[in-house]
């Protein structure tokens, strides 16, 4: 398994991570005896970084993985988040020490490695979406954890680059405390990369928060948001960059687990997937969802890629795909001209 070293945190990760969604059961049905070998199968296959949420399963998730590495070697590296519903935005520093408590007791740990913001960042407080936060609760959050962090309690902090506005991003990229980030990046929504191309049709967290509709999360559930070149943003300065959603919530699967609503922003981009699959014509790629992978771990300042995992299978395929064949010149062409909306069929014509 190749290590990469997370930006200045300095530490050493492995490019394919475990995320921990699935073992939360976010991503469908598992048992916490199938997530426990799937961790253990990832440490034999060398994997080193793992990522949890308490909001994974209502703690599920950090619970199983304090289970699958009871035993672990020295080098494991775990990132769990905070995350204050509206209700705990009263007291920002008692609630992100209790929170940060419990999860470290589930997680059957002292310390965390990484500790990040997962609350995303607006110009207000609920909006567009209830959970978001604005530039000066993320501050308070922040003083928060590095008092953690100075207890020995944190190791280096971090923010979620996701579903952010604009100027909370610019915000948050300007607090020299934060070592490290995630961000979504994947073949249906490369605009953590670069600006994105006006067909994408990206949702715009500034306009959403114009518009507020408590049905947007649903609304831009599946076509994704536009991150503002989070990626090349934190390459600049040097942070660590943890990349979400490979899969894009699965649909870059080979099948999705849901029901696509004709005629939605669902179907709209499970029809440019199904255009993405010209490159499962190289027979040396077995799937889509393995060559999706592949791409996020091609990208410059990408450091570590965490698929969310609920099973054995999920995670060896997640790490045979860092051996698949790189991408051509013509097949990034055509790729970038898919997201971008190019070869977009009618959205009544889509699957």
């Amino acid at each position: 398994m190749e290590r990469r070293i997370l930006g200045r945190t300095g530490l050493e990760v492995s490019a394919v991570g475990f995320g921990g969604g699935g073992i939360g059961q976010v991503w469908g049905e598992t048992t916490d005896e199938a997530s426990v070998r799937a961790i253990g199968i990832a440490l034999e296959r060398g994997v080193t970084f793992f990522d949890v949420a308490p909001g994974y399963g209502d703690g599920r998730a950090e619970r199983v993985l304090g289970r699958g590495l009871a035993e672990a070697p020295d080098d494991v590296v775990v990132m769990t988040k905070v995350m204050l519903p509206p209700d705990q935005l009263d007291d920002i520093p008692g609630n992100v020490r209790a929170n940060v408590a419990a999860s470290l007791d589930r997680l059957g740990a002292d310390r965390v490695d990484l500790l990040i913001i997962h609350n995303m960042v607006t110009g207000a407080r609920g909006r567009p979406y209830g959970i978001a936060i604005d530039t000066d609760d993320a501050r308070r959050m922040t003083d928060a954890m590095e008092a953690l962090q100075r207890e020995g309690r944190a190791g280096h902090l971090g923010f979620t680059a996701w579903r952010c506005s604009e100027a909370g991003l610019a915000a948050l990229f300007d607090d020299e405390r934060f070592g490290v980030i995630q961000t979504e990046v994947n073949l249906l929504n490369p605009s953590a990369l670069g600006p994105a191309a006006p067909g994408a049709g990206l949702g715009v967290m500034a306009d959403l928060e114009a518009d507020h509709d408590d049905a947007s999360m649903g609304r831009y559930g599946h076509r994704g948001t536009d991150q503002h070149a989070a990626v090349r943003r934190a390459e600049a300065r040097g942070l660590g960059v943890v990349a979400i959603r490979p899969l894009a919530a699965g649909l870059l699967a080979d099948e999705v687990d849901r029901p696509i609503e004709p005629a939605s922003d669902m179907s709209l981009m499970r029809a440019r997937a199904s255009r993405l699959r010209f490159l499962l014509d190289d027979p040396r790629r077995p799937t889509l969802s393995a060559t999706a992978l592949r791409y996020v771990l091609a990208q410059t300042g990408v450091h570590t890629v965490v698929p969310g995992v609920k099973n054995s299978a999920e995670i060896i395929d997640a790490i045979e795909a860092a051996d698949l064949p790189p991408f051509t010149p013509d097949e990034l062409a055509r790729i970038g001209r898919i997201a971008a909306g190019e070869e977009d069929p009618h959205l009544e014509d889509a699957p």
